[in-house]
């Protein structure tokens, strides 16, 4: 990019921030093949110059007189706070993060020799005892009466 046009782009409030981020590595899905499907590119490209369609944006285009977020009433709904910030989408991304390490978690004592005698549960409260609590795993060894 010329210098010039570098700068211009630089000193604009939306975009100036990513100039500092604009690297080889970071553009490589630009210029070769990628793995990433049409749309993941759009979205990409769109994420990238801060003309993703949130309510701040279409605000700042005169779409919409509404800029703030849809799920927690935020001001304004900018693609940052939607990624990063909004607690609706931080619980679900939470949530799954700890699906997936529940996951994994669950496949290495199945697959463990030592735990072969032993009932695992996952999700669901010992159907012996009387608590409400509901643990992740619950591993019993009936042999050495443990939990």
């Amino acid at each position: 990019m010329a210098g010039r046009q570098r700068d211009v782009w630089k000193d604009k409030v939306d975009q100036g921030k990513s100039v500092a981020y604009q690297t080889a590595a970071s553009n490589a899905f630009l210029r070769g093949p990628t793995r990433l499907k049409p749309e993941e590119v759009v979205f990409a490209l769109r994420a990238r110059s801060a003309q993703f369609p949130t309510r701040a944006y279409l605000k700042k285009i005169k779409v919409s007189k509404v800029s703030r977020c849809r799920h927690c009433t935020a001001d304004p709904e900018t693609l940052a706070h939607v990624l990063n910030h909004c607690p609706h989408s931080l619980d679900s991304k939470i949530k799954e993060r700890h699906n997936k390490a529940l996951e994994r978690i669950t496949t290495a004592i199945k697959r463990s020799a030592v735990n072969r005698d032993q009932t695992l549960q996952i999700d669901s409260s010992p159907a012996d005892m009387d608590i409400l609590l509901r643990p992740d795993i619950f591993l019993r060894d009936e042999k050495h009466k443990r939990v």
